[in-house]
């Protein structure tokens, strides 16, 4: 998983905030259903399938906020992230290649 403190990604996944240190940072969320995206939302974000949809509906409803855009698969936010250094992006710690940073492990 790609994080700095759980807190903060949440914050950056939900929209509420889009820097960390300062430093601009656009969110590459994994698709529904996706396992590390279950572990994400579970541990980091503390929302569920149905909450986050909740939450996404209300925002998009009302005009505040659009959900991070989203890819298929572990490999795809790897390679997002590598390619936009403003990207920040969470994947299965198996899925981890050269190129990409850690900064936060959930466990």
């Amino acid at each position: 998983m790609l994080a700095h403190r759980p807190a903060i990604p949440g914050q950056i996944f939900l929209g509420k905030r889009s820097d960390i240190h300062g430093a601009d940072l656009v969110a590459v969320d994994q698709s529904e259903g996706n396992a590390a995206r279950g572990v994400f939302y579970d541990k980091v974000v503390q929302k569920n399938p149905s909450q986050l949809n909740a939450y996404w509906s209300r925002l998009i409803f009302t005009g505040k906020g659009a959900p991070p855009k989203q890819v298929g698969s572990d490999a795809e936010v790897a390679e997002a992230v590598m390619e936009d250094e403003e990207a920040i992006g969470y994947i299965d710690s198996a899925a981890v290649i050269d190129g990409v940073k850690v900064i936060y492990t959930v466990k």
